[in-house]
């Protein structure tokens, strides 16, 4: 029988994780000899979400074994695990718009502009008229509600919406879930700052210059800029070095004032995230109205 592997990037997010907890599941199901692997450590939000909810997450294993692979919630062979051979890729699930086609020459594509690729395996799951079980359930409706923000977010779709309320109704939400999970993803104390900056942190060739863009979604912004942008700024300058970038900034989503604040020490990228923003920046940082993921800003980069 074919062995199949599922996974996605390196250090993957609650989209990441779920999409191949969930669609590991949806062909188990179907009879699929398949196997889920994270690579990486994944976000702290994967783990409280997992300890919370009874999650069992995939295990790091060798992707060798595998005759296919399904890749979820990426596009980017710059991101994968280096083991994972692009030619064995099949499918490809992802709702981003920059992709890496041309890398997977033998694979189908499922690129669709939702809020989350979570939304995608939700509506996979109705298709197939298969009930997730509850932590795959729990993990792809906390997916849904982080990569929109709790539907705050301009490319929130109603897909997005449906495919929460129909989660929701197989489980049910405590009334205190979305507070916790953002508390969660604001605990930024200590070294945690560094990790989530290393970890959610994406390098991509942009306007032929080698761009990394880190993020943080946070409700305490209070807590990071002033108090701490010294110690971001040296961070992005490490990062910068370690990766190899031409340029790189930070993007910071305050959710409980809905406002995107930018953090660049680059000359030039200020300069061209101010025409592309319509944001001035004051030293360091820049702020604007609503909220604007990575995803979306790299997009105008292009």
């Amino acid at each position: 029988m074919t062995k199949v592997l599922v996974t996605s990037y390196t250090n993957p997010d609650l989209d990441g994780v779920s999409c191949m907890v969930g669609v590991a599941e949806l062909l188990k199901a179907q009879g699929v000899d398949v196997t889920a692997t994270m690579f990486g450590d994944p976000l702290e939000e994967v783990k409280w979400i997992a300890k919370t909810w009874g999650c069992v997450l995939p295990e790091q294993i060798d992707p060798c074994f595998a005759d296919e692979i399904i890749l979820v919630d990426t596009c980017d062979l710059m991101h994968l695990d280096s083991r994972i051979d692009p030619c064995k890729v099949v499918e490809i699930i992802d709702h981003r718009v920059v992709t890496d086609k041309l890398a997977f020459p033998n694979a189908r594509f499922q690129i669709e502009l939702v809020g989350a690729a979570a939304t995608l395996v939700a509506e996979r799951f109705q298709v197939a008229g298969h009930t997730p079980t509850l932590p795959t359930t729990m993990l792809l409706y906390a997916a849904i509600v982080d990569g929109t923000l709790h539907f705050l977010t301009s490319n929130t779709t109603d897909r997005d919406k449906k495919a929460a309320d129909y989660l929701a109704s197989i489980v049910n939400i405590p009334s205190s879930f979305v507070h916790d999970l953002f508390d969660c993803k604001s605990d930024l104390a200590g070294s945690k700052l560094s990790k989530r900056l290393v970890d959610d942190l994406a390098v991509k060739k942009t306007m032929g210059r080698m761009l990394g863009i880190a993020q943080i979604e946070t409700v305490d912004v209070a807590s990071l800029i002033p108090k701490r942008l010294d110690e971001i700024l040296e961070i992005l300058v490490m990062i910068k070095t370690a990766e190899h970038a031409d340029a790189i900034f930070l993007n910071i989503l305050d959710i409980s004032n809905q406002q995107n604040m930018i953090v660049c020490d680059d000359p030039d990228m200020k300069l061209l995230l101010e025409d592309l923003l319509g944001v001035q920046f004051h030293d360091k940082v820049a702020l604007r109205n609503g909220l604007l993921l990575r995803k979306q800003i790299r997009q105008l980069l292009v």
